[in-house]
């Protein structure tokens, strides 16, 4: 069983290391660089303003703040940042109205200087299959 245990052990260890997350920019450095990234608190936006703070750049993201739990992910997020030794800038916005958006542009501007990098990533799920969903269910 010892035998067994160790085996899997190994096996485990060899496994995280090839599942281990690459770096999206390999060894690039972005310090001085500017990132805007729309939904930056959770899910795709979260894991590319991360990578883009490990990889030196100053990160302003933007949250939709729909309940506590969304201001929560973006202050653990801006937390993460700033403990890789960026500069951030966050904000809640609505991205689907164009003053809020302007509003956490020029914010974010101010805040860190010209932004190089952008990730228009904020987006919201439905959840049915696309062939079963009305036209109105694309209206937000």
């Amino acid at each position: 069983m010892e035998e067994m245990s160790g085996a899997v052990e190994a096996l485990l260890d060899q496994v995280g290391q090839e599942t281990e997350p690459k770096a999206l920019f390999g060894s690039s450095n972005l310090r001085g660089q500017v990132a805007i990234v729309t939904g930056g608190s959770s899910g795709i936006g979260r894991a590319i303003a991360m990578e883009l703070g490990r990889c030196g750049a100053d990160i302003a993201f933007c949250f939709l703040d729909s309940d506590s739990d969304a201001r929560s992910d973006a202050q653990e997020v801006a937390s993460r940042l700033r403990d890789l030794d960026v500069n951030v800038f966050v904000r809640s916005c609505d991205v689907r109205d164009s003053k809020e958006v302007n509003t956490f542009v020029d914010e974010a501007q101010k805040e860190l200087g010209g932004v190089q990098i952008l990730i228009n990533n904020a987006g919201i799920g439905a959840d049915a299959p696309v062939w079963n969903m009305e036209d109105d269910a694309w209206e937000v």
